[in-house]
Parts: C-alpha cells; sequence; structure tokens
C-alpha cells in the first residue's frame, strides 16, 4: 500500500511538471521570471548570479570579459518591472524595465522579451518607450 501511494505522488509530480513545460504562462509568472532574470544578470544594485554560465549575454556583448560585461550592467535597471504584455508579433511576453537614471532615460526602459511558456528568455539591446506599454498595478 505505501508503495502505490508513493508510486501515485511520484507520478503527480511528474505530471504536473511536464504540465507546467507546455502550458503558457500568465503576465504576471512572466513578470517574476523577467525581474528574476534581470537580477540574476546583474542588471540591478543586488550581485548577479555566482555561476558566470548562467550570465545571458546580449546580442552586442561579443567581448568576453565577463566580469567588464557585468561591472557595465550594474545598477543601471530597476528590480522591480514598469510593464509588461503580449508580444504581438510571435506571442510571448514582453516586460520592460525603467533605468535607474531617469532623468537621462525618463521615456524608455529595456525589455526582456520570452516566449509564451517563459522559454528563451533574452535582454533586448534597443531601447522601449514606456508609454508603448501598460503599467503594472501593484
Amino acid at each position: 500500500m505505501k508503495r502505490l501511494a508513493l508510486t501515485i505522488l511520484l507520478l503527480n509530480a511528474l505530471f504536473t511538471s511536464v504540465m507546467s513545460q507546455t502550458k503558457e504562462i500568465t503576465l504576471s509568472r512572466a513578470v517574476r521570471l523577467a525581474e528574476e532574470f534581470v537580477i540574476r544578470n546583474g542588471y540591478t544594485d543586488l550581485p548577479p548570479s555566482k555561476d558566470k554560465n548562467e550570465i545571458k549575454l546580449e546580442p552586442i556583448e561579443r567581448y568576453s570579459n565577463i566580469d567588464a560585461i557585468l561591472a557595465d550592467r550594474r545598477n543601471t535597471l530597476e528590480r522591480r518591472a514598469y510593464g509588461g504584455k503580449v508580444r504581438p508579433d510571435v506571442g510571448g511576453w514582453i516586460v520592460v524595465f525603467r533605468y535607474k537614471d531617469k532623468e537621462r532615460n525618463a521615456k524608455s526602459g529595456r525589455v526582456v522579451t520570452m516566449g509564451p511558456k517563459g522559454e528563451n528568455i533574452r535582454m533586448e539591446h534597443q531601447d522601449f518607450l514606456l508609454n508603448h506599454v501598460e503599467r503594472l498595478s501593484r
């Protein structure tokens, strides 16, 4: 009986894991993933991931000195997302972060994009106008 109960629990955990991999995520989940991404990748005032293999390079970051890349990124963005919306072109999500230096960058921010299931998360290089996304209410 214990074996059967354990088997059912394991199968349930596996099913839940598989279903979460195949289900499209909500905007709130996309925002959480994007906020974790900007922290882990060194864009905020918090320390980046200690595992340098977790750091995702932007398309223009061709040089290999990861410490220099992280120094350039450090404290450039707010930790909390400004806004988000569905990507109209391919589906998935756009999550926008304001720059810390709002005097210089009052009208634009940086955007994290991802697929509809939270996959292929990345920082886009070009700025994104803040008035093109609805501000998150928190």
